[in-house]
């Protein structure tokens, strides 16, 4: 987005009946000294990195723990691979993948804040 658009979608946003005044204000401040670009103060950017951060932890746990999972399923026999029990461990498997996908796609949306 150009700095004209941005302008004016700063316009329209400080406008706007349904924001508190307060951030209307802050709305126009924010566009006049920063050449017409939003940008988010110290104190919040700080807790957006220690969010990061604790999302990259229970990233490595999940790793981790999936990890030794999988080392455990791997030293089934394999008849129990094939049984009940492995097909279990194959699902809590695939189940901490996805919950480490989804925190790498939160961090994904993070960083670009």
């Amino acid at each position: 987005m150009d700095f004209n658009a941005n302008k004016k979608v700063l316009r329209t946003l400080a406008g706007r009946q349904d924001l508190h005044k307060t951030d209307r204000q802050n709305v126009y401040l924010y566009s006049n000294r920063n050449g017409g670009k939003i940008k988010m103060n110290k104190q919040r950017r700080k807790r957006l990195e220690e969010a990061f951060n604790m999302i990259d932890q229970a990233k490595d746990i999940l790793e981790e723990v999936k990890d030794e999972e999988q080392e455990a399923y791997d030293n089934l026999p394999e008849s129990f691979q094939d049984g009940e029990r492995g097909e279990e461990m194959q699902g809590y498997i695939e189940m901490l993948e996805e919950a480490w996908n989804y925190l790498d796609d939160a961090n994904s949306v993070v960083e670009q804040i």
